[in-house]
């Protein structure tokens, strides 16, 4: 059991079984018995990702229970982590 997901996608599509992380991820988050509280997905260079990595992007933007982020290069991704970080730990000092 976890309270918080993170997945980081490249550029290329990694296959299925990555997909289908996130989905349980999303799932779990939905169901008041499990703990999952908070799920981030960044995808690295979106603007040059292949198809299937802009589809599920897509398919993710649609929804709104996932928080994507964008980054281009580690500093980038440093700082995309930095912000979802904190907001996790916000959200576990606010917590009743």
């Amino acid at each position: 059991m976890c309270d918080f997901f993170l997945h980081i996608f490249s550029a290329k599509w990694p296959g299925a079984i990555f997909e289908s992380f996130i989905e349980l991820a999303r799932v779990s988050q939905a169901d008041p018995a499990r703990p999952m509280r908070k799920i981030a997905v960044a995808f690295k260079n979106f603007g040059n990702a292949d198809d299937n990595v802009r589809r599920y992007r897509e398919i993710l933007a649609s929804r709104s229970d996932c928080d994507l982020r964008d980054f281009e290069d580690a500093g980038g991704l440093e700082n995309q982590l930095g912000e979802i970080f904190a907001s996790w730990f916000d959200s576990v000092q606010n917590r009743p």
